[in-house]
């Protein structure tokens, strides 16, 4: 079977929290720290996606509080995206929309890492699938432009996307 289980844990909680409140004193504490709060949205999404009405409720307070952090949302938005239905699309929609204005309003944060090219290319990318999703392909193909652009690497799934709808691009070398 591939099902997942998960539980609600309040240690794993406190420990969220505890990464949301801390400020790194270096770049590798930094990073750490993003990897950790990206990975907890990704528990949350999860969490919001099974059909378990105890466990989305454990989880709602975080899901608010992950809301408000670049890295837990791009998670979140990352696992809804790819394992979601069109049920979810308006709360992408949503996430989307707050972590652009996230990736504006960091600028002068300690996480201003997180808005290197590639990130801000991440989400555009990911608005691109959205859209492609919901059917509006011309903005799809608006929004992979936008990340190609951005970020014209091998590396960026944009390509990719671009392919599919006939489109070919080449990476910076």
């Amino acid at each position: 079977s591939n099902a997942i289980t998960l539980e609600f844990s309040e240690t794993a909680a406190g420990y969220f929290r505890s990464v949301l409140d801390r400020r790194p004193r270096d770049g590798w504490e930094q990073a750490t720290r993003l990897v950790h709060l990206h990975q907890f949205g990704q528990y949350l999404a999860y969490a919001l996606l099974l059909d378990d009405a105890t466990l989305a409720n454990d989880t709602r307070e975080l899901r608010q509080l992950a809301e408000s952090h670049l890295a837990s949302l791009m998670g979140m938005i990352q696992v809804v995206l790819k394992y979601g239905n069109a049920s979810h699309h308006e709360q992408v929609d949503a996430w989307v929309a707050e972590a652009a204005h996230l990736q504006h309003s960091a600028l002068d944060d300690a996480d201003a890492t997180m808005l290197s090219r590639w990130r801000r290319a991440e989400l555009l990318y990911l608005s691109g699938v959205l859209r492609a999703k919901q059917g509006s392909n011309e903005a799809a193909v608006e929004a992979f432009r936008a990340s190609w652009r951005l970020h014209p690497t091998a590396d960026n799934p944009a390509r990719e996307a671009l392919a599919v709808h006939g489109i070919e691009v080449a990476p910076k070398r």
